[in-house]
């Protein structure tokens, strides 16, 4: 078995092998393929093993432009931030453009004096991403030059990759599902490839780690009104939309009133974070979860009743865009006799069926494609890749058609 590191070895080359952020992944093509100079740069934002980086390299890569990578927590001179906004106006000999990435933006020097880049931002000669893990740590004068991409994965992207890996090391018969499900629980798909390797090498069953997990919104409602301060990877906005809507179900009396002095004072540190510091967030998260500690009375030990932040449900998603979500919806809505049928408007389907559907096993999934004659981009939704699904097609189809089968799929791929 090799002694690669299995990060670096399954590193996205190519777009198809990048997992989720379908949407944005999507977009993402089009800026680069139409990249203009003085386009505006890209901040992607997430927890590290959210595929950032390994983005820009697919891009890069793609496009045959040279990188130029940059961490931004090692520029703290004046000299330094001069030198890194050259590079956002210069482009190689022989090059049409540079990628220039700068990788932790959240993580530079705020006493740092950042006019050069700012300037150099404002209309960049070569096409320019930005990652950062934490969003109120961005300067505002970064946010403002940039488009906003939110990077997460779900735990059925992060499972269609690392079962891709295992069968890829031949170590798929010795793990169970349970094994799999255990590992796409971790925070980001960097460390649950990490561990798969760890369990392939010393036997270490997933389960056994002591890792956290990462925990939705409906199990931190749960927590907080029961009592328990746990809030997970929960946004500090949205704990306290998801909190106002919420409380009232099961906080009464003097707790309620507590508990909803402690969201107030949340809601006040998130608008001082917007305003002036986005260090303050940390504040509005504290105080949002401090709601847990003023529940005075027993909490029902059933289940409990929770919703959707009407927030949500009046900025709804647009259900009759082009987005493949959007497309996906409307097929399913209207497959009339289908083995699938769902209840719901589309903020229903994007915030709780849709994960749903992710996690089904992978077959049921192809069955569906098959089914409803899915694209390529409707197919990403439900995290399936278009060319393993024509791989997998095209093993049920006689040999005499498999030749013309065979070169529709690498136009496809050139194509893509």
């Amino acid at each position: 078995m090799s002694q690669e590191s299995w990060v670096e070895k399954y590193r996205p080359t190519v777009w198809s092998d990048i997992q989720g952020n379908n949407s944005d992944i999507d977009d993402l093509k089009d800026w680069c393929r139409n990249f203009t100079p003085g386009d505006k740069p890209q901040l992607l934002v997430g927890t590290q093993g959210t595929g950032k980086t390994s983005t820009a390299n697919v891009i890069a890569n793609k496009m045959g432009w040279p990188m130029n990578q940059t961490n931004a927590s090692d520029k703290r001179s004046s000299e330094d931030i001069a030198r890194l906004a050259a590079s956002i106006y210069t482009t190689p000999p022989d090059a049409e453009f540079q990628l220039v990435l700068i990788d932790e933006i959240d993580s530079q020097s705020s006493r740092t004096n950042k006019r050069p880049l700012y300037d150099a931002l404002d209309s960049p000669n070569n096409p320019v991403i930005i990652t950062a893990n934490d969003e109120y740590d961005i300067p505002q004068g970064i946010k403002s030059r940039c488009k906003i991409r939110e990077f997460k994965l779900s735990k059925a992207s992060k499972a269609a990759k690392l079962k891709d890996i295992a069968e890829a090391e031949g170590i798929r018969d010795e793990m169970s599902d349970a094994d799999l499900e255990d590992l796409s629980q971790r925070a980001d798909l960097r460390s649950a490839i990490q561990d798969m390797q760890t369990w392939a090498k010393q036997d270490i069953p997933p389960g056994q780690d002591e890792r956290d997990v990462e925990i939705g919104e409906f199990e931190v409602m749960d927590n907080i009104m029961r009592g328990v301060k746990e809030s997970g990877q929960v946004s500090p906005p949205d704990l306290v939309m998801w909190l106002d809507e919420n409380l009232r179900k099961e906080f009464r009396g003097v707790e309620a009133l507590t508990a909803y002095d402690s969201l107030s004072r949340a809601d006040k540190w998130l608008s001082r974070a917007q305003q002036e510091d986005y260090r303050f967030w940390k504040y509005a998260g504290e105080l949002a979860e401090q709601t847990a500690t003023q529940r005075v009375t027993e909490p029902y030990d059933g289940w409990m009743d929770k919703d959707f932040p009407e927030w949500f449900r009046h900025k709804q998603p647009n259900a009759h865009g082009e987005k493949p979500e959007a497309r996906l919806y409307r097929k399913l809505k209207d497959w009339e006799g289908g083995s699938f049928q769902f209840a719901g408007d589309y903020t229903h389907f994007l915030n709780v069926v849709l994960p749903i559907l992710e996690d089904r096993p992978l077959d049921e999934r192809r069955q569906m494609v098959l089914e409803l004659s899915l694209d390529d981009g409707e197919m990403e939704a439900l995290g399936v890749s278009p060319q393993r699904y024509k791989k997998w097609a095209q093993s049920d189809v006689p040999e005499d058609r498999q030749q013309n089968s065979a070169e529709l799929q690498t136009t496809d791929v050139l194509d893509y």
